[in-house]
């Protein structure tokens, strides 16, 4: 476990949640953790004909199934948290409200099928949030882009960064 960022307000950990377990005495989780999807990098990459990139990644730690999210949550309680996922795998126990992350204009071309890109993730609400009449869309966009020197990548060291502005 080793500190990834700090300031005055926050520490980022980065190492295995189920391990540092400082992150429990925080107000609200927001989390992006394994989808539980088994993402993997490699012939994908290539287009119809055969042709393109095809770099092998070993794919995500923990990511075989939603166990680590699941017992993450678990620790948490019941406590308002907001939780990235894949919207084609299971939501969250004790999810309450699901939003869209609609991703930067350049994001989402690897694994696109039909012809769509894979440009939108979901954002599951859960716990006590208040209940009241809704008065923002659930769909959460962001002026980042994913690719170059500027991108997202780039700019925070971390493949699957959150922009700033959607975190806010």
């Amino acid at each position: 476990m080793s500190v990834y960022y700090q300031d005055d307000h926050v520490t980022l950990y980065h190492g295995d949640c189920r391990e540092v377990t400082e992150w429990l005495t925080a107000d609200v989780l927001v989390c992006d953790p394994p989808y539980g999807r088994d993402w993997q990098q490699g012939s994908r990459l290539k287009n119809s004909h055969g042709h393109g990139r095809s770099r092998a990644n070993a794919g995500i730690a923990g990511d075989k199934d939603t166990a680590t999210r699941d017992a993450a949550l678990s620790m948490w309680g019941g406590r308002v948290a907001a939780v990235f996922g894949d919207l084609l795998v299971a939501q969250p126990a004790g999810a309450v409200q699901a939003l869209i992350y609609g991703k930067p204009i350049d994001a989402g071309v690897k694994g696109a099928r039909a012809g769509f890109r894979r440009d939108v993730e979901g954002i599951f609400l859960v716990g006590p949030w208040p209940v009241g009449v809704g008065g923002r869309s659930s769909i959460l966009r962001t002026n980042a882009l994913v690719a170059g020197p500027r991108g997202l990548a780039v700019r925070y060291g971390h493949s699957h960064a959150k922009p700033v502005d959607l975190l806010e």
